[in-house]
């Protein structure tokens, strides 16, 4: 037992759970005065126990000072005045606080030399000491010889470090910090190393181990929770070393994910070790022999001993609902009090709490928002630092009434005001009619300015935010948007009368007739004022009455924006009825959409195959007073199909047989073939977010081919179940889809089988494996030569009555060795993955190729021509000569140089081999994320690289000109090379298609190397352009007012009516451009281009 005094106990100094290795501690003194000492200490402890069993039951802490040597009856007394697991305190403050150097990512990887990066031996990764702010480098060297199962794999793995081997080797690294900006070594005087997930194979096999020397001391599970069956088994060496190996079996699903939250299992196969005055330890990893590759991963702080605190020490985030804002603080800042409770109410402005700043002054956090203060971190109290107990530094949350969006119908203008203003007034009241330019609302920022919102269009007013007060902040509304502008309905047509329908693009001078008066065909019925300023007369179409007209026009009012269709005067007795619409098909599990009797259909706001979530708009309709009303999903899904003949003001009881307008269902399954596998969500509420992969591209089992999102919008990456190529994928899902709301099933991604390796040529032979084989092993890597005999591979055939189900663990059977059929160079060796069916992870039997090379009778071709030439020589020297003549000097023709291709080589590698191009227009157009190597994930809606270069997703720029890149992770760099190559060069222009209407024959198509070009046209889709600025290249190019804009670079938008979406690609187009200057036009704007 171990020897305590009472001082030992009242200090309250937490329990330090480590060992020590045998030999490190102080030998006891062989004075009298201290055996005398030793055997009082040894009485006082028998008390002491008990006291020790009181305070661990009520304190839930151990106590520190003593810790044991691995020799029996040995105490190792270590000085523990600044170390921070020994410092007075909780244990959640002492691991809080002690050093952790957080592994970011990995700047180098070449351990051994083995690659893939270039130049120095060993990896090094990027680490932020998260108690001083300050970033170091973690260097692993390796220092004896190593036989990875894949270079490509060590680096990061998520949160952790990690390498790899092959079952039946071993590797010795060295662990060493360094300046991450001198690269000079840094001696830590504490530091701390965790190794995780020490398993192994089925029987024993690829048995896992650590081997280490020159530490403090260790920790196991069973050191930090006493039973808990630690399953690393601790070996002492003869060298004094000590070696920790695995004992029981496990697979890739029990990884750990986060250091910081292990389950028992992964803290019972973890060790930690502690370091003092820190400068390099020499550390041994190895696996025994088996047939699966070994994964060690690490991270440079003690988690295991830490594990149950990091969470605990900090306090839980404030949840927030839709209603609700939050109050977020600085990380740095020091808690000081609270001046609100739970339940308050506040206006804006209004005191919350204070805090001290890093220069020790005091501020103060005031209510954004008028509302209830829902809640508060209560836990926390003065001195406190935000950092070391908050998570998302969410310090209050209030929560407000939210007002819900306004309904707004095609057409309608929005009157938008910016988030986080204060509203001041109402200039207008619901049904209003006003005129573009007329004052809304006025609104106050936080300087005070007051701004007056106006209409951006004429018409009435169809919806304002009514209960918004004074003094309000605008994020109570759900949108920001304060009232619509909206347009008179139309007019009501019986089934004998016939409209009178007003030319595009005029405005309203005044009527001619009156409700009652009887007109006859081509009686002018009105005045309006087109084009040119020419005012023209509007005829009746038929003869008959005056039943209606649109008495809400005004003089001046711009017809297409005020009304729903220009139908401005009906006169009766003329139209014919029309044959109802049969009833859309619903089938089982699909609900359909219906309206309420006694409406006319107005707008879609989803087509077909389109992805719906609940409440999103489906549909607008209108009801016998005008009145707008949106028709919204009561639940996700996909729309299956719609009564696609509906046009605008079709009233839906006289031309549909039933009342159902669209049909939602879910997404079919994707279909999965024998020996393809799918990638699924986890069962649970998720969203989908985006994909990763495409159709034909070439995975790992691991690679993240989608990512969702949970419910509590983390990123959830969805992993490749098995190696191979990407057949299928869900197409239609968008960003923020709910899985099970629109699919039948969880399946997002199919991967298929690697293709088959055929033989290219005549001197090329195929090595192909048995019927049913599994694969164990290559013993030979590409471009290695073999001679005939020659051991290729190593699979197993299994037994007869043994099934091979999905599993990657073989089944026991007959091992046999694949042999080389002749001699020659091994090239396209296939990936398999050790332990599963060769037919189950490719096309066809062949798994690698033979290339002999050039036939024989080449060699003894050119020694003959050799010859020959030898004796042409000799010939012309014993030829007698003949006599002298004077010839004529004639100057020799220069040989013709060979042309260079015109323009900027630029060399892509696309997995396989060296693609190369010849750019001669910029910019590029390609979507790098500034990261450099530069990679090709995504390109611009006119990417010259894919036009016109013919680059691919997924190719990674290698080569500018005469430079080799060899991967420079430096993007300034790279980008700084690319933009000097290419500054001089032409510009790749723009192509808009302009279309008169939308379903116009006539395209014209303009090339625009200029910005701005000169168009103006109103925040709706499809973009109209409604003004020409003079001396525009728009001008200049014939561009007129009227015209449609239909595509943009290689993006259709002819039907697009979601404007963000259009916007956001004429944007990212005209960006490029050269900057020139336009009268009157200063910027690329929404409404001025």
């Amino acid at each position: 037992m171990a020897l305590l005094s009472t001082d030992d106990i009242d200090s309250g100094t937490p329990f330090a759970p480590l060992r020590l290795p045998a030999g490190t501690g102080a030998q006891s003194s062989t004075r009298p005065v201290r055996r005398v000492l030793l055997a009082a200490v040894t009485a006082a402890a028998l008390g002491g126990l008990a006291l020790l069993g009181v305070l661990r039951h009520h304190t839930g802490r151990g106590v520190a000072g003593v810790v044991w040597s691995a020799d029996a009856g040995e105490i190792i007394e270590e000085d523990t005045t600044n170390d921070p697991l020994e410092k007075a305190g909780s244990v959640d403050s002492v691991c809080q606080n002690y050093p952790k150097l957080s592994i970011k990512k990995c700047l180098h990887n070449n351990l051994a030399l083995k690659g893939p990066d270039k130049g120095d031996e060993g990896m090094i990764f990027h680490a932020d000491n998260t108690n001083t702010g300050d970033s170091v480098e973690l260097v692993v060297n390796g220092v004896s010889s190593y036989k990875p199962f894949s270079p490509r794999m060590n680096g990061m793995s998520g949160k952790y470090g990690t390498l790899n081997l092959v079952s039946g080797s071993s590797v010795k690294v060295t662990f060493s910090v360094r300046n991450a900006i001198t690269k000079e070594p840094v001696v830590e005087p504490y530091f701390a190393l965790t190794f995780f997930d020490l398993d192994q194979g089925l029987g024993g096999t690829s048995q896992e181990s650590v081997t280490i020397s020159d530490f403090t001391s260790f920790a196991l599970a069973d050191d930090i929770e006493p039973g808990s069956g630690s399953e690393v088994k601790e070996i002492a060496n003869p060298d004094g070393s000590r070696t920790f190996r695995s004992s029981t079996f496990g697979t890739g699903a029990d990884n750990p994910k986060d250091p910081a939250n292990l389950s028992k299992q992964q803290k019972n196969r973890a060790v930690s070790f502690r370091f003092r005055n820190f400068r390099s330890v020499d550390v041994t990893f190895a696996a025994s022999k088996g047939l699966e590759p070994r994964f060690f991963t690490f991270v440079a702080y003690p988690a295991l001993i830490c594990n149950a605190n990091y969470n605990s020490q900090h306090l839980a985030d404030l949840r927030q609902g839709p209603s609700d804002t939050g109050v977020s603080a600085d990380r740095n800042d020091i808690f000081q009090q609270w001046f609100v409770t739970p339940g308050d109410t506040v206006n804006v402005g209004d005191e919350l709490c204070s805090v001290e700043k890093q220069d020790e002054s005091v501020h103060v956090y005031r209510a954004p928002v008028k509302g209830q203060v829902k809640a508060i971190q209560a836990g926390l109290k003065k001195g406190d630092l935000l950092s070391q107990r908050l998570d998302d530094k969410t310090i209050a949350v209030i929560s407000h009434e939210t007002m819900a969006a306004l309904p707004v119908g095609l057409g309608d203008a929005k009157t938008m005001a910016p988030a986080g203003e204060i509203f001041k007034k109402w200039h207008v009241k619901k049904d209003d009619i006003v005129m573009k330019g007329d004052p809304i609302a006025d609104v106050q920022d936080k300087q005070a300015q007051v701004t007056t919102l106006t209409a951006s269009k004429s018409g009435p007013v169809t919806a304002i935010q009514e209960d918004l007060e004074t003094g309000m902040s605008i994020d109570t509304v759900e949108d920001g948007n304060l009232a619509v502008i909206g347009r008179f309905p139309s007019l009501p047509v019986a089934a004998d009368s016939s409209v009178t329908e007003v030319p595009p693009d005029c405005t309203f001078v005044r009527y001619l007739v009156n409700v009652g008066d009887s007109v006859s065909a081509n009686t002018p019925v009105a005045e309006v004022e087109c084009k040119g300023g020419q005012v023209q007369e509007v005829e009746a179409s038929a003869p008959g009455t005056v039943t209606a007209r649109q008495e809400n026009l005004v003089k001046g009012m711009a017809i297409d924006e005020a009304m729903l269709d220009r139908n401005i005067v009906v006169v009766g007795g003329s139209a014919r009825q029309m044959k109802k619409f049969p009833p859309l098909e619903v089938e089982e599990g699909q609900h359909p959409a219906a309206v309420p009797a006694g409406m006319s259909f107005e707008a879609w706001h989803k087509d077909v195959d389109d992805i719906v979530k609940a409440h999103d708009p489906l549909l607008d309709v209108r009801n016998a007073n005008g009145g707008l009303q949106t028709l919204a999903a009561t639940g996700d899904g996909v729309v299956i199909r719609r009564q696609d003949k509906l046009e605008r003001g079709m009233k839906i009881d006289e031309v549909m047989a039933d009342d159902n307008l669209m049909v939602i269902g879910k997404l079919k399954p994707l279909e999965v073939s024998e020996g393809e596998s799918p990638s699924n969500v986890p069962v649970g509420d998720y969203t989908f977010k985006e994909y990763q992969v495409a159709p034909g591209q070439i995975v790992n089992e691991g690679d993240t081919v989608a990512v969702v999102r949970d419910s509590k919008s983390n990123d959830i990456p969805v992993q490749a179940t098995k190696y191979g190529t990407v057949k299928s994928r869900q197409e239609q899902l968008v960003d923020g889809a709910s899985i099970p709301g629109v699919m039948e099933d969880r399946d997002l991604v199919v991967i298929g089988k690697y293709p088959a390796v055929q033989p290219s040529g005549p001197r090329q032979t195929g090595i192909s494996a048995p019927p049913g084989a599994i694969f164990d092993r290559w013993y030979v890597e590409e471009g290695e030569r073999v001679e005939q005999g020659d051991k290729i591979a190593r699979v197993t055939i299994p037994d007869s009555n043994t099934p091979l189900g999905r599993r990657l663990i073989p089944n026991f059977g007959k091992t046999m060795d694949i042999l080389s059929p002749t001699w020659g160079t091994v090239n396209n060796v296939q990936p398999l993955k050790p332990g599963a069916s060769v037919e189950m992870q490719q096309m066809g039997s062949n798994i690698a190729c033979l290339d002999q090379g050039p036939p024989w009778w080449l060699g003894i071709l050119a020694v003959f021509l050799l010859l020959c030439c030898c004796l042409g020589l000799l010939c012309g020297v014993m030829k007698k000569p003949t006599p002298y003549k004077p010839m004529p000097v004639a100057e020799p023709e220069p040989a013709p140089a060979e042309p260079k291709p015109d323009g900027l080589r630029l060399d892509f590698e696309d997995g396989k081999s060296v693609r190369t191009v010849y750019a001669k227009r910029r910019p590029l157009g390609i979507k790098h994320q500034f990261k450099a190597p530069i990679v090709a994930h995504d390109f611009t809606i006119n990417s010259y690289a894919r036009q016109e270069l013919g680059v691919k997703d997924g190719w990674k720029l290698r080569r500018i000109g005469d430079e080799e890149l060899y991967d420079n992770p430096n993007f300034d760099e790279v980008n700084a090379k690319l933009t000097h190559y290419m500054k001089d060069f032409e510009l790749w222009p723009l192509p808009i298609d302009f279309k008169k209407s939308h379903n116009s024959p006539e395209v014209q198509t303009v090339e625009f190397r200029t910005r701005p070009i000169g168009i103006e046209f109103t925040n709706r889709a499809p973009i109209k352009v409604s003004k020409i600025y003079p001396g525009s290249p728009a001008q200049a190019y014939g561009v007129q007012e009227g015209m449609f804009v239909t595509r943009i670079g290689d993006a259709d938008v002819n039907h697009n009516t979601n404007f963000r979406e259009v916007i956001s690609h004429f944007n990212e187009g005209v960006q490029p451009l050269d900057e020139g200057t336009i009268q009157g036009s200063t910027s690329d704007t929404e409404n001025g281009r």
